[in-house]
């Protein structure tokens, strides 16, 4: 009876390491990584050479949003 055991549990040990793995998804390269590509989109600025060109009078923050003189964002962000 303790060898039936002993060979039950050898086996499942050995099949333990058969079970497939799930597929990782592969890794897409950024092509802007120097640009918040969304925000600079949706703040009215385009991307252009990997850098986020806001519209005349705006500035780009850390984020990558186009802001005003008073710090607010433009395009479809503006209030």
């Amino acid at each position: 009876m303790k060898n039936i055991f002993l060979f039950g549990i050898i086996f499942l040990l050995m099949g333990a390491g058969c079970a497939t793995t799930p597929a990782q998804p592969e890794f897409v390269e950024d092509a802007t990584p120097g640009v918040n590509e969304e925000n600079c989109v949706k703040s009215g600025g385009v991307v252009e050479d990997n850098a986020c060109a806001c519209p005349e009078n705006y500035v780009q923050d850390p984020a990558g949003f186009c802001l005003d003189v008073q710090g607010k964002p433009g395009g479809e962000m503006r209030p």
